[in-house]
């Protein structure tokens, strides 16, 4: 790895402990390093070198101290540029994570190349001629109540949906707010996407998963006139009953790091579990 950039969430590594601790090991190991410009003012990396957002394109990895937030944070700054992720959980649950506190040294295995990839599908939603790309998930809904949405897939009518939201989920986002709401865990590596009804009014609405050469279509009912779209947590557009939302599968995707001896499956256990 010839470039590598630090992304420091400054709400969860609050006193730059993990930060310090991450540059010192590069330090001591000669191995050269950017820092986001959000730390450009910090006494203590006063030396460093720094990028910012429009920088990324000259990084070969950009290691992240955050949680999953953290990463969807980054990811759209990384995901046309195939630049590789390697996340240290300084989060909650940490699906997306792959370093421990208690295991930072382990950065250095993955620095030398002792390392597998992980190569994470990413949807892509249209909404009036715009284009919006995320790793976990597309949610519309209404702010304030209920709402009726009608889904379709490659053109064909699939259901009238009376919920407080509809979700589509990529596989990695099977273990976010799609999980939360009902529905089922999805392997990375499976190439599908799984829409989601949040809190449905009929016992019929249940969790359906698609192929990821499929195209889903939602649209508000006519008695409704406006919801919101929420890419990865991030409200970005407002839709009336006359917009047709598209999703399907982006051409991009993300090259998530991990050490060889890990798996989504042992890590599954673990989050699911509160093994660590």
């Amino acid at each position: 790895m010839k470039k590598i950039g630090i992304y420091t969430n400054l709400l969860k590594d609050t006193d730059l402990e993990v930060t310090k601790k991450l540059v010192a090991l590069l330090k001591n190991n000669a191995i050269d390093f950017y820092l986001f410009q959000s730390l450009e003012n910090e006494p203590a990396f006063k030396n460093a070198s720094f990028f910012n957002e429009s920088e990324y394109s000259k990084l070969d990895l950009v290691i992240t101290i955050g949680g999953d937030g953290t990463v969807l944070n980054v990811v759209k700054d990384c995901r046309a540029q195939d630049i590789k992720m390697l996340a240290i959980n300084k989060g909650t649950k940490g699906f997306l994570t792959e370093i421990e506190l208690d295991n930072i040294d382990r950065v250095l295995d993955i620095i030398n190349g002792d390392y597998a990839i992980d190569k994470r599908m990413l949807i892509e939603v249209l909404l009036n001629g715009a284009s919006y790309f995320a790793l976990n998930e597309a949610f519309i809904s209404r702010k304030t109540s209920m709402t009726c949405l009608n889904a379709r897939i490659n053109g064909l009518f699939v259901d009238s949906y009376s919920c407080d939201g509809l979700l589509v989920a990529s596989p990695t986002g099977s273990t976010a707010y799609s999980l939360s709401a009902g529905g089922p865990i999805i392997s990375p590596n499976a190439s599908v996407m799984c829409i989601t009804p949040v809190c449905s009014h009929s016992l019929r609405s249940k969790p359906i998963v698609v192929g990821d050469t499929d195209t889903i279509e939602v649209q508000l009912d006519q008695e409704y006139d406006d919801a919101i779209l929420t890419i990865d947590g991030v409200e970005v557009a407002n839709i009336t009953k006359n917009d047709v939302i598209k999703i399907k599968k982006s051409i991009h995707t993300i090259s998530f790091l991990r050490l060889k001896e890990s798996s989504f499956y042992s890590k599954l256990l673990n989050r699911l579990h509160g093994l660590v």
